[in-house]
């Protein structure tokens, strides 16, 4: 971060080889008005509750195991995707239940969640939310 040049209105970033959470949190504090972002590298360690980066409009978290409660928690976005995470069927479902009730997330207008490693079983998320798959149509 020392040898970062300050430029002014920085709006889209991606960030590889970052995965520092104290590097991550200075670098949304001096690049606070983020418009979307994408971070590629697994997060090690713990971002502040109040950090920056939770305010980053359109957020895109790949081959991260930063997911959890406390990142869909703190998410003040407004679209998110995140690919290849650990995420759990529970973590999904409350999340989930908490945005449909209106009870939390409501500045959040569309979430991906992709996963070929499949830490969570997207039939039970089904059948919690009483829905089924698409069918392709050829």
């Amino acid at each position: 971060m020392k040898r970062l040049p300050l430029i002014e209105n920085v709006k889209y970033t991606c960030l590889y080889g970052v995965n520092d959470a104290e590097v991550i949190d200075k670098f949304f504090d001096t690049y606070p008005n983020q418009k979307s972002t994408r971070i590629a590298r697994t997060i090690e360690g713990n971002l502040k509750p109040d950090s920056k980066f939770y305010e980053v409009g359109e957020m895109e978290l790949d081959n991260s195991r930063f997911v959890t409660t406390t990142f869909l928690r703190n998410f003040k976005g407004h679209h998110l995707m995140i690919k290849n995470s650990k995420c759990y069927d529970s973590t999904i479902i409350r999340f989930i239940r908490k945005w449909i009730s209106g009870e939390d997330h409501l500045n959040i207008g569309a979430v991906l969640i992709l996963n070929k490693f499949m830490e969570f079983n997207t039939e039970n998320i089904m059948v919690e939310f009483e829905t089924m798959k698409l069918r392709r149509f050829l």
